[in-house]
């Protein structure tokens, strides 16, 4: 089976249970031989992935930490670009210079550096606010070694931008981010414009005909996943290009964010429990990968890190409920799940195959977790616990 997996983890884990998977296929019939309910069937897999000697490699150290000398590289990446100056060099200059601070460590001469060659960018594109910004993040890092010379070349240059920016003809700023205006009021179900089909997977049919231009809803997303080609040049939040301003998690080198206030956000709702293993779970597959764990991380927030009364929620979930009968004025944290843990899975339409590399990828991702994230195995604690973490996982990589 072709499972397009682009990490030699997952394709070492899968490679080797898919051979016991088969097998079973020839001997009993991979149906009959497998487990009826969800968290049997679940731990099945699991234990093929340890009879397999895979759990070995999942229990591994995770790779990618802070480290002054790939800064550095990428720092000396980033002056290559600059020296050519083109339009496209400056931007090419940004993201590498990006890269050298998710990879500096905190308070590091690195990390002072990092944002020095960045104000130069800013420089250069005449975004002198900006400019300054980068400054004043390189004059606030108490590195261990004085750099006079750099703090000197940074305070002529912050001069320079005030002065600059007392022209505001020579000032522009990138454009606010805004969302278009509804047509039809804030409630789709209220404007009487459209309908939820829960038959049809709960897709909207139209009561009447629309002008071209109409904007029937905004649906602002429960989870955001950044592509891996834009973690540079991207907030991991917002997802806004906000090249010039992204500050580093000061813990891993892959998440950065546009401002105080998504770090924040991010920290309380997610990345706290993914922080130590972002790096190698964006290396094992795909996007797919990380919606779900964001998604179950989001919930273990929602209900106050209460992983029984998360239980207790889903279990009072009406299986009819339906997001469009919901008022998105006052709508809760918790019908935002329930709008999440409806979608329909798909489980039986897919080939049992199939089913299981989802499980497969599910197990992957839930032991690295639980191995080396010590806040989630801090909140999982009970093997109930670990079985509900690794159910959700499954249950919204199949939605």
């Amino acid at each position: 089976m072709d499972t397009d997996a682009q990490d030699s983890l997952l394709q070492f884990v899968w490679d080797r249970v898919a051979a016991v998977f088969e097998e079973c296929e020839r001997t009993h019939g991979l149906l009959e031989a497998l487990p009826a309910r969800t968290p049997d069937r679940l731990r099945f897999v699991a234990s093929v992935v340890e009879r397999v000697g895979a759990m070995g490699r999942l229990a591994e150290r995770v790779p990618g930490g802070k480290d002054c000398f790939r800064a550095a590289e990428m720092r000396m990446e980033g002056n290559k670009f600059m020296r050519s100056s083109g339009p496209r060099d400056l931007l090419a200059a940004a993201e590498a210079y990006n890269r050298a601070l998710a990879y500096a460590p905190e308070d590091s001469g690195e990390l002072r550096k990092a944002y020095s060659n960045r104000s130069a960018v800013c420089y250069a594109l005449r975004e002198y606010r900006l400019c300054l910004d980068n400054i004043e993040a390189a004059l606030r890092i108490k590195a261990p070694a004085p750099d006079p010379a750099l703090e000197e070349k940074l305070r002529t240059k912050q001069l320079a931008c005030r002065k600059l920016l007392a022209d505001e003809r020579v000032c522009h700023q990138f454009e606010q981010f805004c969302y278009a205006k509804l047509s039809y009021g804030p409630n789709v179900t209220n404007s009487r414009v459209v309908e939820g089909v829960v038959e049809s997977g709960g897709q909207l049919v139209a009561r009447q005909d629309f002008v071209v231009g109409d904007v029937l809803m905004i649906d602002e997303p429960y989870v955001t996943v950044i592509d891996g080609k834009d973690r540079y040049t991207r907030c991991h939040h917002c997802l806004r290009d906000r090249f010039l301003e992204l500050r580093p998690c000061p813990d891993c080198v892959v998440a950065m964010f546009c401002s105080k206030q998504c770090a924040q956000q991010a920290h309380q709702r997610y990345h706290r429990l993914e922080c130590p293993v972002l790096h190698r779970l964006f290396e094992i597959y795909h996007i797919a990968t990380l919606v779900p764990l964001r998604i179950v991380c989001t919930a273990i927030d929602t209900f106050g890190d209460d992983l029984d009364r998360l239980e207790e929620h889903i279990q009072k979930i009406d299986p009819d409920f339906n997001p469009f009968q919901l008022n998105w004025n006052k709508v809760t944290r918790e019908q935002l799940y329930d709008a999440m843990h409806v979608l329909p899975t798909n489980e039986s339409q897919r080939a049992p195959m199939l089913n299981l590399f989802l499980a497969t990828e599910s197990i992957v991702v839930t032991e690295i977790m639980f191995r080396h994230s010590p806040q989630l195995r801090q909140l999982a604690n009970t093997e109930a616990k670990q079985d509900l973490i690794r159910q959700l996982v499954y249950h919204h990589t199949m939605t």
